[in-house]
């Protein structure tokens, strides 16, 4: 709606992907929507196609902290610790 590139967010997109080593599912909606957004084009409805991707992707994409919290349970429970404690 700001007048941006489409290709830009779509090559964000890929790139976020590939660095976060996202699962087929995610590969998949992101061609997908690549693809409707190709027939739609750059109107009303084929941005939103790729708004609805963008959230998709950030809704099922782990943040930083997320994964360093994934890391740190893991190492615990290699030590033989327990994921809760009663009080």
């Amino acid at each position: 709606m700001l007048g941006h590139p489409p290709n830009a967010l779509i090559a964000a997109l890929a790139e976020g992907l590939l660095r976060e080593d996202a699962g087929f599912h995610a590969y998949q909606m992101l061609e997908a929507g690549v693809r409707q957004f190709g027939e739609w084009g750059n109107t009303d409805e084929g941005r939103n196609i790729l708004i609805g991707v963008a959230r998709y992707l950030a809704a099922h994409s782990p943040t930083e902290r997320a994964a360093f919290q994934t890391a740190d349970i893991a190492q615990r429970l290699l030590r033989g610790g327990e994921l809760h404690q009663d009080a």
